[in-house]
């Protein structure tokens, strides 16, 4: 499966945000295992002298059953056993090529990076899994944005299939059983943010607003051109934000099916979940605006996606339908302290050991998303039994940051 997500924003109006993930499946006999256990690079190597690789986090149970379904294949396939001494990063998602780990990078710009060119998934094979229905519809209202941001239509089309930075991230993951999944967490870029920033000006600006004890306070009113406005805006961010994890998420089906080609991966339809955004939803016979900021949409039956940190995991749910809660769960583990106290108490040591077995950034320019900054997500789990059930847990191997 895949499934896709995304951050927010810390203003008072959301940025629109979605969040994606799914799992890679490989034909049995040309799959190759690597299972990393401190010290052991252990794979499988074809008859084709071709390695593909999966990836185990458990320690020593693992190890001994990989042993023993080795012993039992035939000699011609039986596991390459290795001391290696390699760097933990060389052993993992990479396989030993520190080049194949960039190339999702290079696929998907990260931080403030955009495409060169505005990527246009239409008629073409490398994108043969995303919808493009509504595509020449959703560019064509951008006319209908706020004047504030009509210059901002290049760069808008250009971080189409982005990343960004902060709590953005791509993910290689396994579950229990071993099955690798793909998670992708962003949202509506630099034009959500604008067009919040934008609105958030206006609101203030109103004099039903002027006497507020905090200015952001302020609110628009009901069926006013003010609220109308920010409506439309609102929602074509959010629909920007949904084609653009859509898009990275082929980027990077792609980036899976060129490094592995003897693999042969498949995909399942992919799991979209949407936080920091508004709904419009009816509670006990009344039309409402549901705003999500920091919860994912739970109804009966919805899949979810609960991310952790980026050395902890995240969980795969379904909704159960709380009404009291308007249909909602949390959407992930949640900070427990800020970034500025987060660099201030934590070094680059701290990350590399609160991030062991995960391929990832481990410099200063990430201390602030350390796995120590959040909540323990298994506790943010067990604290919300009564609004979803968990379906997966699924642990990174790999987690590419802006």
């Amino acid at each position: 499966m895949l499934i896709q997500g995304g951050g927010g924003s810390s203003s008072s109006i959301p940025e629109a945000v979605s969040q994606a993930t799914g799992r890679v499946y490989a034909t049995q006999l040309e799959q190759v295992i690597i299972v990393y256990k401190t010290h052991f690079d252990i794979g499988y190597t074809t008859t084709a002298q071709e390695v593909v690789h999966e990836y185990r986090t458990e320690m020593t149970d693992r190890l001994l059953e990989a042993i023993e379904k080795n012993s039992k294949q035939p000699k011609d396939k039986q596991f390459v056993w290795t001391l290696s001494g390699y760097p933990m990063q060389q052993i993992l998602w990479e396989g030993q090529d520190p080049a194949r780990k960039a190339k999702i990078e290079q696929a998907i710009p990260v931080g403030r990076g955009l495409h060169d060119e505005p990527v246009d998934p239409r008629g073409s094979r490398a994108f043969h899994g995303f919808a493009t229905a509504g595509w020449d519809d959703f560019w064509s209202r951008f006319d209908g944005l706020a004047d504030a941001v009509k210059f901002r239509a290049d760069r808008a089309a250009k971080q189409m299939g982005t990343l960004g930075s902060g709590n953005h991230f791509v993910e290689v993951c396994l579950d229990s059983e071993d099955t690798v999944w793909l998670m992708l967490h962003s949202g509506s870029r630099n034009i959500g943010k604008e067009l919040a920033e934008h609105h958030i000006g206006e609101a203030r600006r109103l004099p039903h607003n002027q006497d507020l004890v905090d200015r952001d306070l302020a609110v628009f009113i009901a069926d006013t051109p003010q609220m109308a406005a920010y409506r439309n805006d609102l929602f074509w961010a959010q629909e920007y934000a949904k084609h653009n994890r859509a898009l990275m998420m082929s980027l990077l089906q792609n980036v899976i099916r060129k490094e592995l080609p003897k693999a042969r991966p498949t995909f399942e339809p992919v799991i979209s979940c949407h936080h920091n955004y508004v709904a419009e939803e009816t509670y006990d016979g009344m039309d409402l605006l549901v705003t999500r900021k920091g919860a994912i949409r739970a109804g009966a039956g919805d899949y979810g996606i609960i991310p952790g940190s980026m050395g902890t995991g995240s969980y795969i749910v379904r909704g159960l339908g709380n009404s009291a809660a308007f249909n909602s769960a949390s959407h992930g583990a949640g900070r427990k302290m800020s970034r500025n106290a987060a660099k201030k108490r934590f070094s680059t040591q701290d990350l590399e050991e609160q991030t062991r077995g995960v391929e990832c950034r481990k410099d200063s320019g990430v201390i602030d998303e350390i796995p120590a900054a959040y909540k323990p997500i298994e506790k943010v789990i067990d604290q919300q039994k009564d609004l979803v059930e968990v379906v997966a847990k699924l642990k990174q191997v790999v987690c590419v940051k802006g």
